[in-house]
């Protein structure tokens, strides 16, 4: 029963915590502004020019297309459904306005209600969706300037970070994509911003709004609990003379609410583990993934090309700075690389080795910490070498670039449900409206084309309830013949009903056929 309540309670409690960190950024906007009131207006200028040059290079250069079957048509369709229907949950079989079956999945609901917010604006196509991912991995190089800054208190140096940034490919590529890693990145270094605001100011306003932005970064990915326990240990390790206000009748009401609302994530977890296979692994099944995997993804760092090993290099160097110059800021952004890396290393599919399912996209909240180890190193040649600052940012960002230069024969490159995507496109046109096309990919009919669509096997166990049983297509994708017991087994129960008339076939011999009633 509980699950129907997430499915209508997550919605509103999402957009209504998006409304109470509006409101408290209203109410502190003073407080966020004035330690950003000594950057000079030169810089500003500079960061808008990197802001405007990746926005470009995400919005007209990288490919916007879906790399992750079926994740990526997930997270359109739940967005949508929650943008029709108010609704967070898959639709099974129908189409994004008229859902005839839909079940709970275990992601939390951030992303997608942000996602259908803007759905709601711009209009509901998937060029939107793309858009939006590509707008909102643009903004994150602005708020990794700003974090940068309250951390080293130096425009310049934040100015590289928001270059470097700017350039990492694993988060240009995915930029490109619907997944949930852009905006969880985007959600968690805001969250982070807000910390520093509260910890410089000590206002009871800005630990709300702390509070508030965390609640909402860990409802966009279900790892992002793990960041409770750094981040605890941050405020009480900066809070350890006035941690008695934290037993103020006002402070204790403010961290109940929060955990109160985290309940239905948590709930969300639980269910997960219920019903993901790959969470509820044995604690031993897990640690022979990590084993098998957490090398592999180490090493992921230092390949050429797939990242720049200079910034892995400095990376290095400026965690050691770190340690002996800022401990607090050591062990909480160390926590976060190696929370995250040890869990995703646990994961069967989190190997960087393993083809698919795109297991880079992992690496992508790594680099909060990557990136403030990265400034970090820069400082610390910087102070050895006594050498112009300005001279060696410019130097070692080059040098950044150049050893990028072979990711874009690596990175980019399409899989399999890349062919599958282009070609249901290419016959979006030809589709009638009132189709129901049957297919191993109908999460991905629904989001590109809009139409109905249904799975075969499901087709076939709900005869009855699916209409019209004379307007139908089936379309063999990639899964049709990864699954070809099974679809060989439907193909011959459907030709009992059906004859089979080809409409376009793809080079790859993927096709489209018209299902006319024998």
């Amino acid at each position: 029963m509980w699950e129907l309540d997430l499915v209508n309670l997550y919605p509103p409690l999402m957009k209504s915590i998006l409304l109470a960190i509006t409101l408290l950024i209203i109410i502190n906007f003073d407080s966020i502004i004035k330690p950003f009131k000594t950057i000079k207006r030169r810089t500003w200028i500079l960061l808008l020019i990197i802001f405007l040059c990746g926005l470009y290079i995400r919005l007209f250069v990288i490919p916007h297309t879906h790399y992750i079957y079926t994740d990526d048509y997930d997270h359109e369709i739940l967005s949508e459904n929650i943008l029709h229907n108010n609704k967070f949950c898959e639709c099974e079989f129908g189409s994004i306005q008229h859902c005839e079956s839909c079940f709970l999945i275990p992601w939390p609901a951030g992303y997608h209600s942000v996602l259908s917010l803007v759905l709601g604006v711009f209009g509901d196509s998937e060029a939107v969706a793309f858009n939006t991912n590509a707008v909102i991995g643009s903004l994150s190089i602005i708020l990794i300037f700003l974090l940068l800054f309250l951390t080293f208190q130096d425009s310049a140096l934040a100015l590289m970070g928001a270059f470097v940034f700017n350039f990492i490919p694993v988060h240009l590529k995915y930029s490109g994509a619907i997944g949930l890693e852009i905006f969880s990145l985007f959600s968690l270094i805001l969250t982070m911003i807000f910390l520093e605001i509260y910890l410089k100011t000590r206002k009871y306003p800005t630990f709300l709004l702390f509070l508030a932005t965390l609640l909402y970064a860990l409802n966009s990915r279900p790892e992002n609990f793990l960041l409770l326990l750094p981040l605890s240990f941050y405020i009480w390790s900066n809070e350890k003379r006035e941690l008695r206000k934290f037993l103020r009748w006002e402070y204790l009401a403010a961290i109940l609410v929060f955990f109160i609302l985290l309940i239905p994530l948590f709930q969300l977890l639980q269910y997960g583990t219920a019903v993901e296979p790959e969470w509820n692994d044995p604690l031993q099944t897990k640690l022979n993934y990590l084993q098998k995997h957490l090398v592999y993804n180490i090493t992921f760092f230092f390949d050429n090309n797939y990242n720049s090993p200079l910034f892995s290099l400095i990376c290095i160097l400026g965690a050691i700075q770190l340690y002996f110059t800022d401990n607090k800021k050591f062990v909480v952004y160390s926590s976060f690389l190696l929370l995250f890396l040890l869990m995703y290393s646990s994961f069967r599919s989190g190997g960087i080795n393993n083809p698919y399912p795109e297991p880079v996209r992992y690496d992508i909240m790594l680099y909060l910490a990557l990136t403030i180890f990265f400034v970090a190193g820069t400082l610390s040649i910087i102070k050895n070498l006594q050498f112009n600052k300005e001279f060696l940012i410019v130097i070692i960002s080059l040098a950044y670039l150049i050893t990028l230069s072979n990711t874009q024969n690596s990175i980019f490159l399409e899989n399999q449900w890349g062919v599958d995507y282009r070609f249901i496109l290419s016959m979006n046109d030809r589709l009638p409206p009132d189709v129901y096309v049957l297919s191993y990919g109908q999460y991905s009919i629904m989001a590109a084309t809009h139409k109905n669509s249904v799975s075969p096997d499901k087709f076939i166990q709900n005869w009855d309830a699916i209409e019209p049983k004379n307007n139908l297509i089936l379309f063999k994708n990639y899964l049709w013949y990864e699954k070809s017991n099974e679809s060989s087994r439907i193909e011959e129960e459907l030709k009992k009903y059906y004859n089979f008339t080809l409409i376009a076939e793809s080079p790859e011999g993927y096709a489209f056929y018209n299902l006319t009633l024998k």
